[in-house]
């Protein structure tokens, strides 16, 4: 009557890991979003902020079927992606998507989070370039020519996107009409994939024989389609 009788009970409470948590990922621009599309050579820069419940917990971040040019911070999570040049044809006008996983471990598990940046291509400018080069003088490029005679020099045209290449010559107002067409005595190209002959014959009575010389400023052109490059060559008669 009145009497009770305790026991004591051992508890023991295992430790539970809770997966860690990755944001949902926004694009567009601005912070706190991933850009896309971007250019080829274009490099950005974002911060996968993961968090874990677990009091104590060590993230490590990792890529999974990353594209080349893509690298994260183990530690940190930041992210950053620097595709290269030649990673999209330019003939690609839709761009090339690149679908990959960041993950982040605790320790024990692990969460993935998908993740799609797409590349356009960025034309770069074609070279052109001279051969033999003209002489420079006070930065302008010189050719000298005399009368009736026939100059001619190469027009090497590249482009390190691998487009086909157009090739022009622009004469300056003033020009002797004979020089504006391609003829034998005006001007001439001769085809090849990556280089042109040019010739030029300015006609006898371009000079008048109490002057010294006639400057003429000459544009020669080559284009990819998408951008063009100029030589400027400064014709001494």
């Amino acid at each position: 009557n009145g009497a009770e009788t305790a026991f004591d009970i051992n508890v023991k409470v295992n430790h539970m890991n809770q997966i860690p948590y990755l944001p949902p990922i926004a694009y567009g621009t601005g912070a706190g979003k991933i850009k896309t599309p971007i250019l080829e050579n274009e490099c950005i820069n974002f911060d996968f902020n993961a968090t874990d419940s677990d009091v104590g917990s060590s993230l490590a971040y990792s890529l999974v079927n990353a594209p080349s040019g893509a690298t994260i911070n183990e530690s940190s999570g930041v992210f950053q992606y620097c595709p290269s040049y030649d990673v999209v044809s330019f003939d690609d006008l839709d761009g090339v998507p690149f679908n990959f996983k960041v993950q982040v471990f605790d320790g024990e598990n692990s969460i993935n989070q998908a993740v799609s940046i797409t590349v356009n291509n960025n034309n770069r400018n074609p070279v052109l370039t001279i051969n033999p080069a003209p002489a420079e003088t006070e930065g302008t490029d010189i050719i000298d020519v005399d009368e009736n005679e026939e100059l001619s020099f190469s027009l090497i045209g590249s482009d390190a996107d691998g487009q086909d290449l157009t090739y022009s010559v622009e004469f300056p107002s003033g020009a002797p009409m004979t020089w504006n067409s391609e003829t034998s005595t005006g001007y001439q190209f001769t085809n090849s994939t990556t280089v042109k002959r040019f010739y030029i014959k300015p006609p006898y009575n371009e000079v008048n024989y109490d002057t010294d010389h006639t400057d003429y400023t000459l544009r020669l052109r080559v284009t990819d389609g998408a951008s063009e490059n100029d030589a400027i060559i400064i014709k001494t008669l």
